[in-house]
């Protein structure tokens, strides 16, 4: 426990399972009237239990500030990715799961507690807010604050950026979220498209094939989507990436892949001698929080009920990941993926396509999602400090 006798703060890791819900529950009331969408609890609980894969290569500290009434007024979490570190060579630890009132004593006493976790560890810069690692939520909402957040996007107060600089913080990088209208998206295909092909016809002059996910082989198809994200993100090294394990992936990844219409998930494939080689995909799936932001954080029958009836009137969906292996860039693969996602999307009813996130620097994804007319409408920021 530490007190901060100047603003009446007293600070507490997270050791018990009491403390673990009060961590877990404190934006339930800091968000209430907002566009956040909860976030369901179990599934919160189950990422910071020991049995998840992720701890097996990674660290984690919690915290928790309490004004002199003993309400939790702020918390925060720290993390070492030790896959991360030996990937980047950088000595790089992250902060996330940051939610505080607007105190800057507050984000001071959550920060300072993180920051001097790390330097124990020898760790000299920090970078967030980033939940564990960059494949799960990460940075803080700049704008559009109206609009309620697609699944594995967060949303956060306006107020949170400036803190940041209060607190000496400096933009790291920003990541975008596009929006593509459906239907204009499938007249552009059409306008461009050689009107005496079909896209059938069309796609015969190119040297792959694309084909929708298996259903019956979920494991299989999550093991290709590894496989090419860890060689493309790797190739490229991408933004504070790292490889991802089998088990890692599998846990995160298996429940959505199960879930999700397989018209949604595509692979493109290259046949060489008779056999099908992946080497590009991309995954998309409904706006699931159109129906759980009602659920309260909770997810027993009732929910799921609810869920399985009300999921087939969703009519937003989310592109949340696309990847192309490096000896296939440039072949286009990932119009041809684009372009029959859209189309799939347009025929079963969807009005939008979320594309996010995309970094500020990947010109390729940024030019991919505008081909399709696809406009930046939300920013997200990370932030960054070498102590």
């Amino acid at each position: 426990m530490i007190k901060n006798l100047a603003s009446n703060l007293v600070l507490e890791e997270v050791l018990n399972p009491e403390q673990l819900q009060a961590f877990l529950l404190f934006p339930f009331k800091l968000y209430k009237g907002t566009a956040w969408v909860p976030p369901l609890i179990n599934e919160q609980e189950r990422f910071f239990f020991s049995a998840n894969p992720f701890w097996r290569h990674a660290e984690k500290v919690l915290y928790l500030a309490y004004n002199d009434k003993r309400q939790v007024v702020g918390r925060i979490a720290g993390f070492v990715n030790q896959r991360y570190l030996s990937f980047s060579n950088k000595k790089t630890g992250h902060f996330g799961f940051f939610e505080c009132k607007n105190n800057p004593f507050v984000a001071l006493l959550l920060m300072d507690a993180v920051k001097h976790w790390l330097h124990k560890q020898g760790i000299r810069h920090i970078l967030g807010p980033l939940n564990g690692s960059i494949d799960h939520e990460c940075g803080f909402l700049m704008n559009n604050f109206a609009s309620s957040p697609k699944p594995n996007i967060p949303y956060s107060f306006p107020y949170y950026p400036d803190l940041m600089k209060t607190l000496g913080f400096k933009k790291a990088k920003d990541l975008y979220a596009y929006t593509i209208n459906v239907q204009k998206a499938v007249k552009q295909i059409a306008q461009h498209s050689p009107p005496s092909q079909s896209h059938s016809e069309h796609d015969q002059h190119l040297d792959f094939i694309l084909r929708m996910a298996n259903k019956k082989s979920v494991k299989t198809e999550a093991e290709i989507i590894r496989t090419i994200f860890n060689e493309a993100m790797g190739a490229m090294h991408h933004y504070q990436f790292a490889p991802v394990s089998r088990a890692v992936f599998l846990d995160e990844t298996i429940d959505l892949l199960d879930l999700v219409d397989p018209s949604m998930v595509l692979f493109a494939e290259k046949i060489v001698k008779k056999k099908h080689l992946p080497v590009g995909f991309v995954v998309a799936y409904p706006n699931f929080n159109k129906i759980t932001k009602y659920f309260g954080g909770k997810l027993g029958w009732w929910q799921k009920l609810l869920f399985a009836l009300c999921s087939p009137a969703i009519r937003e969906a989310r592109l949340s990941l696309i990847c192309i292996l490096p000896s296939r860039a440039g072949c286009g693969i990932g119009s041809a993926l684009m372009r029959q996602l859209i189309e799939t999307l347009h025929r079963k009813g969807y009005k939008e396509l979320e594309y996010s996130w995309v970094l500020e620097d990947n010109l390729a994804s940024q030019k991919l999602a505008e081909r399709f007319g696809g406009k930046v409408y939300k920013t997200y920021r990370l932030f960054e400090q070498h102590f």
